[in-house]
């Protein structure tokens, strides 16, 4: 379960979830052959050293996805934009994003 406070609070910032502002530049960037096309996500915090957002996915397997968002405001024609990491649970992205 996301838990804001195990993430360092030096590089990430909780994020309004009512507002989806990353998200809605997200849904704006993805390609069909992206790996989070046709998924929806909720943001939970963003890393403002790397431009990088924390989404849950909000599929049956309730995995994480690190995504440095493009900011074109528009689609992208490669399917590796916006650069996305997943992560099977909010333990593993602990471990790998608060250094």
């Amino acid at each position: 379960m996301f838990d804001i406070n195990k993430l360092n609070s030096d590089l990430w910032l909780a994020l309004d979830n009512n507002k989806d502002f990353f998200k809605q530049e997200l849904y704006r960037e993805l390609c069909e052959e992206h790996i989070l096309y046709g998924i929806q996500v909720k943001e939970l915090a963003r890393r403002e050293d790397r431009d990088d957002v924390l989404f849950l996915l909000l599929d049956s397997s309730n995995r994480y996805a690190v995504v440095h968002l493009t900011w074109t405001g528009k689609e992208e024609k490669n399917s590796y934009f916006p650069a996305t990491r997943l992560y099977s649970n909010f333990t593993d992205v602990i471990n790998a994003n608060n250094y």
